[in-house]
């Protein structure tokens, strides 16, 4: 079985370019296409930000994927496609996730 095309999504435009072409790569491969969006570490990187903050920027990264997942679905229908929240620093994540992948597509930001 071909190895999966891993896509990561943000709320940025670019973003969604990437999703839409990690679609079209994975349904002409025919590979299962995953869907991260990468949250900062609690401890590390917003340890200043007020009382509940965390579980707003993690409900706010559940939405990312719950609407990338859809657009995904619904551009190719009976693609395999699966979401998954990770914490991490994202350029670390997306390294490790590549060792099992046939390709790792992101977006451009800044």
């Amino acid at each position: 079985m071909t190895e999966p095309v891993i896509v990561g999504v943000d709320d940025s435009g670019r973003s969604l370019r990437a999703l839409m072409w990690a679609t079209h790569e994975a349904a002409v491969h025919n590979a299962a296409l995953r869907v991260v969006h990468v949250l900062p570490t609690r401890e590390h990187d917003i340890p200043f930000h007020p009382p509940g903050m965390w579980l707003s920027v993690r409900d706010h990264g559940v939405d990312i994927l719950t609407e990338a997942a859809t657009i995904a679905k619904e551009s190719r229908p009976g693609l395999d496609v699966s979401a998954e929240l990770m914490v991490g620093h994202p350029a670390a994540v997306f390294v490790d996730l590549s060792k099992q992948a046939s390709a790792v597509v992101l977006g451009a930001r800044g």
